[in-house]
């Protein structure tokens, strides 16, 4: 009922203007969470990029 709330536990806070929205995954459903791209990394390889990604931040109990 209170993502915001949710994902503060995880100490992941969002500008207020970044619109979250829950979805429940079942077995014919799953849902992909795209991190936002981090500043100052405009030109790096897909290779580099790859190395930031963390589990958290696929989920989306942190941000990348």
């Amino acid at each position: 009922r209170e993502p915001r709330s949710v994902l503060a536990e995880f100490g992941v806070a969002l500008p207020d203007d970044a619109r979250i929205s829950v979805w429940d995954s079942t077995s014919e459903a799953r849902y992909m969470v795209l991190p936002i791209r981090p500043a100052g990394t405009s030109g790096m390889t897909a290779e580099e990029l790859a190395g930031l990604v963390t589990l958290n931040g696929l989920i989306g109990t942190a941000l990348v």
